[in-house]
């Protein structure tokens, strides 16, 4: 797991790794969640094309995007 970014008492955020898209993508590709949004619902390769983006961005210089992974502190439970 990478280092983490921010913690609270109950969470932690950090940067997305590759194995990340399973979680992702269990929100990104349920209706009822992106409804309202102006993407998704999402395949599994476009999940995966996200999460990719997503660990570019964290090569940028200056960086200017930040996609973080959300888990519990508890179990480790993608959020």
């Amino acid at each position: 797991m990478s280092e983490p970014v921010i913690t609270t008492p109950r969470l932690i955020l950090r940067e997305l790794v590759e194995e990340d898209w399973e979680g992702v993508h269990e929100y990104a590709s349920d209706e009822r969640v992106v409804y309202y949004l102006n993407w998704g619902p999402n395949s599994e390769s476009e999940t995966r094309e996200f999460v990719h983006r997503g660990i570019a961005c964290q090569r940028e210089v200056p960086r200017r995007c930040y996609r973080l992974a959300i888990v519990e502190k508890e179990g480790g439970a993608f959020v």
